[in-house]
């Protein structure tokens, strides 16, 4: 038996491979159709999507085996990968590098192999697409061809999950820099704020206080004392902790504590709790004050009501986590179902743009799925949002678009889209929200980031969808 060889660019081979962050995940339609397609196509029992690791071979989709890897020096693969170049071996047994191959001397009793490399834009073989059968044969050179274009349709579903990758990300550091600028204002107006303590401390827009040497509370402002829904007499002296949140009071004054001992600023996240009942998620800072030769005589902070931000952040991970599993169709429709769950709108609707209408892949409306429809988008929003990019219309939706009648019968009251592009920066369909009552700027603001952030997937997705189409079409031809 001859082991593959390793090739000449092997590091660069594998590190090529291991930037996609696709070994050992889950399965995906996608991909098993393109391996279903392949062994349509060569009329074999067998075919692999493999990736060649460096001990293993990987099966990101198979037909017709339950192995999952193989060790990689009795892979077939291997060879292909290291000539960068179609393997085909009609017959193993006849093969001097595979007759004692126990892939083929026992289970799977490989006979023929056809592999095509998963070639990279950068020209890494990656693995292969290969088909595999009990029995000797040879494929005509308009199978080989066929199995060369699948190989490079697997190649760009690899690429596209980059791009979704990336557009999270981008999107992350987005978020990231909106709430590293938010501090830094918060940081500007506490200098501010602390250069005329006295005189502005009653109208800032933040919480201020005031403690000694040992953390009694010794002065509040009525922001504070809004947030905390207390008096400043009631928040005297160790009596402020009341504000605190039950289950966060221990960890305050942990954190208190090791601030102080660590002779550095406090700063944390915690919930403050009103006698009512009512839950605030605060921002609290705090920095020593010192005297002129330089000794701690108390502590100054701040606490920043961070509510909005928190029902964001757990508005963003409901929608992650119900949409993260599901492809193809059933996505679209969990899409909008979470996004009018989470923002607490009456219509959510996802669609595709079809020649001159735009037809619903999931549409939601009044607490259910309903069927799909399609709509001519001219003198609609959505013909606004499809041209610009977005649309937005707080209130009078109805009137301002009066010859769209279907926003009558919905009795919507305002509209938010964000158009779906696809990878040329073209409209290819809709994401949007309406309801019943005008919408708020918080909330408008809120809706906003969040149908940018899943206006992508969906984006990915419905070019996932065209694919699969345009591939099922392909095999109906054939």
């Amino acid at each position: 038996m001859q082991t593959p060889e390793i090739p000449a660019n092997e590091s660069d081979r594998q590190a090529a491979l291991n930037r996609y962050k696709i070994l050992d995940t889950l399965p995906e339609q996608v991909y098993d159709d393109l391996t279903q397609l392949a062994a349509d196509i060569c009329g074999t029992p067998i075919a692999l999507i493999s990736l060649v690791d460096k001990d293993r071979q990987w099966f990101k989709s198979r037909v017709g085996l339950d192995a999952t890897e193989i060790p990689r020096d009795i892979s077939f693969c291997g060879h292909a990968v290291a000539a960068n170049a179609i393997l085909n071996v009609p017959d193993a047994r006849q093969d001097p590098r595979f007759a004692d191959n126990p892939l083929v001397a026992s289970d799977p009793n490989i006979r023929f192999y056809a592999g095509v490399p998963l070639i990279t834009h950068d020209n890494y073989a990656l693995g292969t697409l290969c088909a595999i059968d009990h029995q000797p044969r040879d494929l005509t050179d308009l199978q080989l061809r066929q199995l060369e274009v699948l190989s490079r349709l697997v190649i760009n579903q690899f690429d596209l999950r980059i791009k979704e990758r990336t557009a999270e990300l981008q999107q992350a550091i987005a978020e990231l820099k909106q709430e590293n600028q938010e501090r830094l204002k918060i940081e500007e107006s506490l200098r501010e704020s602390q250069k005329r303590f006295e005189s502005l401390a009653s109208v800032a827009p933040v919480g201020i206080y005031r403690t000694n040497t040992t953390g009694d509370c010794i002065y509040v402002n009525d922001r504070w004392c809004q947030i905390a829904g207390l008096t400043a007499a009631e928040a005297a002296g160790p009596n402020w902790a009341r504000a605190l949140h039950p289950e966060d009071r221990e960890k305050v004054a942990a954190e208190w504590y090791t601030s102080v001992q660590e002779n550095r600023p406090f700063e944390l996240e915690c919930r403050f709790q009103k006698p009512d009942g009512t839950v605030t998620w605060v921002l609290s800072r705090a920095s020593a004050e010192r005297d002129i030769y330089g000794e701690i005589i108390g502590y100054v902070g701040t606490i920043t009501d961070i509510s909005d931000r928190k029902r964001a952040e757990t508005i963003l991970q409901k929608l992650v986590t119900g949409t993260a599993a599901v492809t193809g169709a059933d996505f679209f429709e969990e899409l909008v179902r979470h996004i009018a769950e989470a923002l607490d709108v009456t219509y959510a609707l996802v669609t595709e743009f079809v020649s001159d209408h735009l037809v619903t892949l999931g549409f939601w409306a009044n607490g259910s799925l309903q069927p799909s429809i399609s709509y001519v988008p001219a003198k609609t929003p959505c013909e606004i949002s499809l041209q610009k990019g977005q649309y937005h219309c707080e209130q009078y939706v109805a009137k301002i678009f009066a010859e769209d009648l279907d926003l009558v019968t919905m009795q919507a009251e305002s509209y938010l889209g964000i158009a779906l592009k696809d990878d040329q920066g073209n409209s290819i369909g809709n994401l949007c929200v309406l309801d019943t009552q005008p919408i708020s700027e918080i909330k408008k603001v809120e809706a906003i980031g969040l149908l940018q952030v899943f206006a992508a997937r969906a984006s990915a997705e419905l070019q996932r969808k065209n694919v699969n189409e345009a591939l099922y079409r392909l095999n109906q031809d054939l």
